[in-house]
């Protein structure tokens, strides 16, 4: 999911404000900048938290946020793999999306599927800030309260991405995500635009901003029922990690 999304499942799973925490929900996605390989900090979370106490235990909070994005006990989880004994929620939804949108299929071939499905997960978004404002001041004042430096400077020596260049990608993704407004298509299609240009694609704004209204369309049924049996999963899932 999007970052508004990981920020409000984050806040209801641990009934928390903490900006480490929240933080820590959307650092996995830094991948978005380039900086490290999809899946990466999802796949290595049990293993930078145990760097993090050992050597910076100040900031393991930011681990417990990154452990609830995907694994081992985060949404994205039901987001990817597995919701309700099929494909994840956002795959599900892709197939429907590639049918209301052939041409994604042709101009993306291969990577249709997996692009369409981060549309899903940006109608996801929109849903949410529309009917939770207050995560929008969240994630925000987050952002403005860590310490970035800090945070770059353990990514960096854990993950080898070295600190410069890992800096550099923590303040593109803090601008990209608070500076568009997610509760607007416009705003979510300008995000989709500089997320493109930080991977050197140049879209077409009109038809992003098509593709993502039929997102919105496609998951406002059934998006909430989505969320909240992965917070409640999540809830459970998390319980052995909190002494």
């Amino acid at each position: 999911m999007f970052p508004y999304t990981h920020v409000y499942a984050t806040h209801k799973i641990l009934e928390t404000k903490d900006p480490l925490v929240i933080y820590g929900s959307i650092v996995p996605d830094l991948a978005a900048t380039g900086l490290i390989p999809w899946g990466m900090i999802d796949s290595t979370s049990l293993e930078f938290r145990k760097y993090l106490i050992k050597n910076n235990k100040k900031l393991s909070k930011i681990s417990m946020g990154i452990m609830l994005h995907e694994n081992p006990c985060g949404i994205d989880r039901f987001t990817h793999t597995a919701y309700k004994g099929k494909t994840g929620y956002a795959y599900q939804k892709a197939k429907q999306l590639l049918l209301k949108e052939p041409l994604m299929i042709l101009t993306l071939r291969k990577d249709a599927f997996r692009i369409a499905h981060n549309f899903i997960e940006t109608g996801v978004e929109y849903m949410v800030v529309k009917n939770n404002k207050e995560i929008v001041k969240l994630l925000k004042n987050t952002v403005k309260e860590i310490n970035e430096k800090e945070i770059a400077k353990a990514i960096s020596n854990f993950y080898g991405t070295g600190l410069k260049k890992t800096e550099k990608a923590i303040k593109e993704y803090n601008k990209m995500i608070t500076n568009n407004d997610s509760s607007t298509v416009e705003g979510l299609t300008d995000m989709w635009i500089e997320m493109a240009k930080l991977t050197g694609k140049n879209p077409k704004k009109k038809t992003i901003k098509r593709i993502i209204e039929k997102s919105i369309e496609i998951v406002k049924p059934d998006y909430k029922e989505f969320l909240n049996y992965s917070i409640n999963r999540c809830k459970q899932d998390i319980k052995e990690y909190i002494k």
